[in-house]
């Protein structure tokens, strides 16, 4: 597993190092790199939520991990809408739906 996460990291640094050359474009590639990469992180607890729909059981969800997933989505959901910035308020927002539904679900 560390393997690709360090071979998404060069490629992302190469690229936005060499082939991008001024900074707008930069931060764009780099953020959507990082939007992809924070939206697959949040959606894996998401296979908890189907095995706790499947067995009708609160057992396979661990609660902590919603919760905290839950609380740091929302921090950095209210640090980009008062930085002003968009990809990281946009990729806040998915993730705090996720959680939301998650949590809330258990009851």
């Amino acid at each position: 597993m560390v393997v690709p996460v360090l071979l998404l990291f060069t490629m992302t640094a190469l690229v936005s190092s060499f082939v991008l050359h001024d900074h707008h474009h930069r931060k764009m590639f780099a953020g959507s790199v990082g939007l992809v990469a924070s939206m697959s992180m949040y959606c894996a607890p998401l296979v908890a939520v189907k095995q706790v729909i499947k067995t009708k059981s609160v057992e396979f969800m661990p609660f902590y991990l919603s919760f905290f997933t839950f609380l740091s989505s929302s921090l950095w959901l209210a640090y980009g809408l008062l930085g002003r910035d968009l990809l990281l308020a946009v990729g806040s927002l998915k993730p705090e739906y996720l959680d939301r539904s998650q949590a809330f679900h258990i009851n």
